[in-house]
Formats: structure tokens, C-alpha cells, sequence
């Protein structure tokens, strides 16, 4: 299905890019001059690097910036808890405080002001907005529900709070977790847009089908929306599965954000990438090795600066996530930029005898194999000698001879990413499917590894 979408701000999304590189020029200065006069990091980073703000026109300028990495941060938080000086703003024009979720270290702290909680995850901010009449809302009888996980992290309860009280849709917040329930909320309130993480959009597909519910019949979604990890746009086959679990009345999106930036863009009707708000947000795709920008079509990190964020924002800041871009029009009309999917994260990267690959490219391989549900788990150790690595994948099959899944997989997987995999097949239902992002890791390599694995995975039998 395929339901083209209209506009809420058609000016602004469809401006000539040399008017859109105009727009984030004069926001840049203005960002540049807050962080000056209001954060102490900043200052103190500019001036050992030599740089005189004056210089700093416009997007072009950029890359004689230092980049802000998320180690910096943390120590910053660790030496003047609870925000470091990073702030531009005074604490008492904070509203609220959101956080990351520690995955890659200790979780960092981001202070927000009125104004930036109503751009961040507000069900009535602009770039929401944007997003909504992207996918084919109407303003009619559109009923979205939201599965992700509203605590204190990246979808903050707390921001719900503030908001432009503009018109949009009744929006259910029903936060992560007991399958059947979501699905009979579905079925009762008449939910047309749902979202979640990529993969738990695809477990609730599936769950509905083994419950016996044909989601494109029975249940009146007709879009889902995914983000937080890998999945529609980098990972082949992983659309079509989610196809065949919602059915073809359904059509899919996958958007992304971060926790210290917020909403990065998402995918609008006619599936050519994720539209960034260029307007709120600059973003460079830099060689991490480099440090240098890439061109449309290649991979790198993401870089970002803030355009309009009052209480921390984050100049050059290098949040891990790999992709690429086109900054051509889109199919839509829109004109600002689209990354084409996230890779995956620098520090999610696997170095397995020397060469590193990403668990998204193993996952594109388990995806587009016959007799394979989908589900796996990639498992790294030490031999015996406890001198070369070992690699396991563990991959669920639902149907015919596991010998031939299994040589299949070693195959392709080796000619993916240079290294053959030991693989273990397993029966269907193995693996335990997790209702936030998907665990497609385990490092024994690190101390504690398993341990922590058997929390999660009992967490997320917990809240299925």
C-alpha cells in the first residue's frame, strides 16, 4: 500500500537547497554566539583550538570546528554533575531533563527548556507535524499508538507535558510490551499508525499472526513506524518480512532520533530515505578516521549541530550512528537531505580475527534466507588457547533441512564479511524477541557479557 502524503509546512519543506544552506548559515551564527557567550565547554574547546568565532560564517566553515564526542561529555557530567558546563542556558530556564540509556557507557544528562521539549518529542511539534502529514495523515480519523518506551530516556514522558496545543490526532501512549494487549488496544480503539522499535514492530506483525489476526484485514493500521535501530532502509529483506507479517494493506516507515539530539527524520510515502529537518538540525557525513566529509551515496558518521536548541546545544557532535545521504529533491517535493538508513553504530562495529563488520550485515543475510524466521544471535569468544577468536551465529529455522540453512548461511555470510561463521541452527521460538530494540550481540570477549545478556533477555520475557 502506498498512501501519498500532503504537507504541513510546504514552504519550508520544499525550499531550494541554496535557500535551505542560507537558512542554516544564519542559524549557525546564532547557535555559534549562544554556545560562546553561554557555555563555559565551548569556550574553553574553541580556544584551544585556535578557533576566532568570527570566522565561523557558515555551514563551510564547520569542518575547522572540533568534533564533541559523547566521552567528552560524560567526563565534562563526571567533573561538574550533574550537566558539566556544556549548557548555554541558565538552569532555571530548564523545563526538564531527558537522558541516553547508557548502553555505551554512563547515560549522559540533556537539560531542556520550554521551547526545546516542544521540538523534541512533543506529539505538536513542527517537525512531528511534518512527519505525520508525510505519511498520509489526513487530519481525519487517524488514531496513532506508540509503543515505545516513555520513561526518562530518548521518548521522555516528561516533555509530554509542554506542547503548542496545535491540531493533531488522538495519540495512545502504551510504552513497551505485552504483545496481546497491543494488539487488542489495536483492535478496540481502531489504531491507524502505530510505532515502536523496527524490530518490535515486526515481533507485533508476527504476534498477531500466530494469535490468528490478519492485521491487514482485521485491524484498521494502515502505516507503521519504526526507528532506534537498523532495519527497512539498511537491512535487505528486512521490509519485505515486515510486509508479509502486516500485510499489503500496510505501508511501512522508518524514522530515527537520539537521545542528546533528538528527532533526526523519517521516511515519508514515497521511500527514498529519511527526511532531515534541516531547519532544526546540520548534519555533516564525516570519514571517522578522517574526520573528513564524504560525498552523497558514501558511508560515514554522523555529525550534528544544533540550529535551534536553547538549553545544551551541541556543536560538531559525533552521536556513532553510520549512514549515508542524497541531498537531491525527493520524489515527495521535499528538498531537504535524506540518510539513506542507519548502518549501525561505530561502537556496535564487531572485530572478529582482525576485520570489522556490523550485526546489520549479518541480519541481511539471515533475512533473504529460505527457511529462516529471522531471528539470530551472533556469539563471540576466545578458542580454548584463548588466542584467536571464535564466531557463532545462532539462527532460528521454520521449515526445511537445517543442514542446507546452515551451509547456506556460512557462505554468504563469509562472502558478506570475509570471515566464515560457525552456525547453529535453532527451532523456531528460541530466541527471545525483545518488545525494545533487538539483542543481536554477544561479545564474551568483554567480562560480565553473559550475565548482562541473561537480564535483558529475562527483562524481555518480562514484559512480553
Amino acid at each position: 500500500m502506498n498512501r501519498q502524503g500532503s504537507f504541513w509546512n510546504r514552504q519550508t519543506e520544499t525550499m531550494p537547497r541554496e535557500d535551505i544552506e542560507g537558512l542554516q548559515d544564519k542559524l549557525l551564527r546564532a547557535t555559534m554566539d549562544r554556545v560562546w557567550r553561554g557555555s563555559p565547554f565551548y569556550r574553553r574547546k574553541f580556544k584551544e583550538a585556535g578557533i576566532d568565532l568570527r570566522d565561523i560564517r557558515g555551514r563551510d566553515d564547520l569542518r575547522n570546528l572540533p568534533v564533541t564526542t559523547k566521552l567528552e561529555l560524560a567526563a565534562e557530567q563526571r567533573r561538574v554533575p550533574p550537566f558539566g558546563e556544556v549548557p548555554s542556558a541558565d538552569p532555571s530556564s530548564f523545563a526538564t531533563v531527558v537522558g541516553t540509556t547508557g548502553t555505551t557507557g554512563v547515560p549522559l544528562f540533556v537539560p531542556l527548556t520550554p521551547s526545546d521539549t516542544c521540538e523534541y518529542c512533543t506529539p505538536d511539534s513542527e517537525t512531528w507535524l511534518r512527519t505525520l502529514h508525510s505519511i498520509g495523515y489526513t487530519g481525519g480519523s487517524d488514531v496513532l499508538q506508540s509503543a515505545w518506551n516513555y520513561g526518562f530516556w530518548y521518548f521522555s514522558a516528561s516533555c509530554l507535558a509542554f506542547g503548542r496545543d496545535r491540531a493533531r490526532p488522538p495519540h495512545i501512549i502504551t510504552s513497551i510490551g505485552r504483545t496481546a494487549w497491543q494488539l487488542d488496544l489495536m483492535r478496540r480503539l481502531g489504531t491507524t499508525v502505530f510505532f515502536a522499535t523496527q524490530s518490535y514492530v515486526l515481533y507485533v506483525g508476527e504476534k498477531a499472526r500466530e494469535l490468528g489476526i490478519d492485521p491487514s484485514e482485521e485491524l484498521s493500521v494502515h502505516s507503521v513506524v519504526g526507528g532506534g535501530e537498523p532495519g527497512l532502509l539498511s537491512i535487505e529483506g528486512f521490509r519485505e518480512r515486515l510486509q508479509r507479517a502486516w500485510g499489503p494493506r500496510v505501508d511501512a516507515f522508518e524514522s530515527a532520533g537520539a537521545s542528546e539530539m533528538g528527532y533526526l527524520g523519517q521516511e515519508c510515502w514515497a521511500h527514498q530515505g529519511l527526511h532531515v529537518p534541516e531547519d532544526y538540525l546540520l548534519v555533516e557525513i564525516i570519514d571517522p578516521s578522517s574526520g573528513e566529509p564524504v560525498g552523497p551515496g558514501e558511508h560515514g558518521e554522523m555529525c550534528i549541530t544544533h540550529l535551534r536548541r536553547e538549553g545544551m546545544p551541541l556543536v560538531r557532535y559525533c552521536i556513532g550512528d553510520v549512514t549515508s545521504y542524497e541531498d537531491e529533491a525527493c520524489g515527495c517535493g521535499r528538498t531537504h537531505m535524506r540518510l539513506q538508513g542507519i548502518v549501525g553504530r561505530t561502537d556496535d562495529m564487531i572485530k572478529v580475527k582482525g576485520l570489522k563488520f556490523f550485526p546489520s550485515q549479518v541480519e541481511s543475510v539471515v533475512a533473504c534466507t529460505d527457511g529462516c524466521t529471522g531471528e539470530f544471535l551472533i556469539v563471540v569468544d576466545k578458542d580454548q588457547s584463548e588466542v584467536l577468536d571464535t564466531f557463532t551465529v545462532r539462527v532460528e529455522a521454520d521449515c526445511g533441512p537445517h543442514d542446507d540453512v546452515a551451509a547456506c548461511l556460512e557462505r554468504d555470510i563469509r562472502a558478506l564479511v570475509g570471515i566464515r561463521p560457525d552456525v547453529e541452527v535453532l527451532e523456531p521460538g528460541t530466541l527471545v524477541r525483545s518488545p525494545h530494540k533487538a539483542v543481536r550481540l554477544l561479545d564474551l570477549r568483554e567480562d560480565g557479557a553473559e550475565e548482562k545478556h541473561d537480564k535483558k533477555m529475562a527483562y524481555a520475557k518480562r514484559l512480553d
